[in-house]
C-alpha cells in the first residue's frame, strides 16, 4: 500500500515531502491534517466542533478543558474518512 511504502522510505529519507504528506494523511484526524479529509470528512468535523463549543458553554469555568478534551479526544475517533 502507499502507506506501508511511505513507512519504508522513512527510514531512507525522512525529510521527504512526500513521504511526509502520505504517513500525515494516514493519521486520524486532528487539526493538522483536516485538510487532508475529503469534503464529507471535513464538513463533519466542523458540525461536530460546533457541537462541542455549544456543549461547553455550559460548562462555565471548565468550558476550555472540556473543548480541548473534545478537541484532541472525541473528534479523532469521531471524524473517518468514509463519512
Amino acid at each position: 500500500t502507499p502507506l506501508e511504502r511511505a513507512q519504508t522510505l522513512a527510514a531512507d529519507a525522512p525529510s521527504s515531502a512526500a513521504v511526509q504528506l502520505v504517513l500525515r494523511a494516514a493519521q486520524p484526524w486532528s487539526p493538522c491534517n483536516h485538510d487532508l479529509f475529503p469534503a464529507s470528512a471535513r464538513a463533519h468535523a466542523r458540525a461536530l466542533f460546533h457541537i462541542g463549543l455549544l456543549l461547553s458553554c455550559s460548562f462555565g469555568t471548565a468550558s476550555q478543558s472540556l473543548m480541548d478534551a473534545w478537541h484532541y479526544v472525541v473528534m479523532p475517533m469521531a471524524v473517518m474518512r468514509d463519512v
